[in-house]
């Protein structure tokens, strides 16, 4: 399971060979597995925001404001799920 840190420009075209617009579109064609942590209101780029929509299931957190106290259980419960269904657990 990729944790997905989605800040503003997540998704947007990097000044490298490989940014978080090439990982996210490696994530969404090789049907990976994400728990997304959004980190703002709304994404900068309008194809990232097509790509994970609002319905999209997040947990907000705002950087330099605490952790909530439920994030690491909430990725706890996900993965467990993705085992089940995967039949390892």
């Amino acid at each position: 399971m990729i944790i997905i840190m989605g800040t503003e420009d997540y998704g947007c075209p990097g000044t490298v060979n490989f940014s978080t617009k090439e990982e996210l579109v490696f994530i969404l064609q090789e049907k990976k597995p994400f728990f997304l942590i959004k980190m703002c209101e709304r994404f900068e780029d309008s194809k990232t925001r097509f790509q994970l929509p609002d319905d999209t299931s997040y947990v907000p957190w705002t950087p330099g404001k605490p952790v909530p106290d439920d994030l690491i259980g909430k990725m706890l419960d996900k993965y467990q799920n993705l085992m089940k269904v995967k039949g390892t657990t």
